[in-house]
């Protein structure tokens, strides 16, 4: 019996080749992998760098 976790479906998705979405803009594959979300390279620098 396996037990799947989290990240294992996560790096089973991607080793398949399926895509993570971007949790922000919905349009661009997902980067940035955290506790609460997914996030394309611009969305993450918008959120953490919010003074530019």
């Amino acid at each position: 019996m396996q037990i799947l976790t989290v990240e294992t479906e996560k790096r089973e998705g991607i080793a398949d080749g399926d895509a993570f979405v971007c949790n922000r803009c919905k349009s661009k594959p997902a980067e940035i992998f955290q506790v609460n979300g997914e996030y394309c390279l611009d969305c993450w620098q918008a959120i953490t760098h919010t003074n530019t």
